[in-house]
């Protein structure tokens, strides 16, 4: 074999190893929507109760309507959020406004999310403006006072600030950090029972 170097042989198993190791670590950016199941009830209902606010001028939504398809919450975690003010959407113009939530203190919750172990890190005041249509919701969030996502990584846990959410009434797609762009950073296809 002309070319083939005992460093090759050597390095070609290592780079498909790293490579291995690469894709097993939590992706910045996916090609491709996961499932998630059980959710789409929850989520249809959610986009319809912030459109029905939008149409209506205002209105209050309990906290736990916003974290569609987050399941297995303990019984402490479930106080935390029921501790929090309702969230509060006030319509600015015709398709969009701003929402805001707050709590006596921030909390962590950890639940299953897409048949994962997930936590969110909600602070004390949540806020951020929305674009509502029937079909769909968008939640952009004021930098200063984001949620957090995040999963455990060999052992560690790793979180990434939401920077917007856009939810359809079959998908979800997460963008964290400074993405403001197209390409979500996490999407779930949502699916019916």
């Amino acid at each position: 074999m002309q070319g083939v170097t005992r460093s090759t042989i050597i390095a070609a198993p290592l780079l498909f190893m790293m490579l291995g190791m690469l894709s097993a670590m939590p992706a910045v950016a996916q090609p491709r929507c996961e499932p998630l199941t059980g959710a789409a009830a929850s989520v249809d209902k959610f986009i319809a109760e912030v459109h029905a606010m939008q149409l209506s001028g205002s209105g209050n939504l309990p906290v736990r309507d916003a974290l569609f398809g987050f399941q297995d919450l303990n019984a402490a975690d479930q106080q935390d959020l029921g501790a929090r003010a309702p969230i509060k959407v006030v319509p600015q113009d015709e398709d969009a406004g701003i929402f805001v939530n707050s709590g006596p203190k921030p909390v962590s919750i950890t639940g299953s999310f897409a048949d994962s172990t997930t936590y969110f890190d909600i602070p004390e005041l949540v806020s951020g403006s929305y674009i509502s249509t029937p079909d769909s919701l968008t939640l952009i969030y004021d930098p200063q006072h984001a949620v957090k996502v995040g999963q455990e990584f060999l052992g560690i846990k790793i979180s990434k600030t939401i920077n917007h959410t856009i939810i359809t009434r079959d998908s979800v797609a997460y963008f964290f950090d400074t993405n403001s762009g197209g390409k979500p950073d996490r999407c779930y296809t949502l699916t019916k029972n």
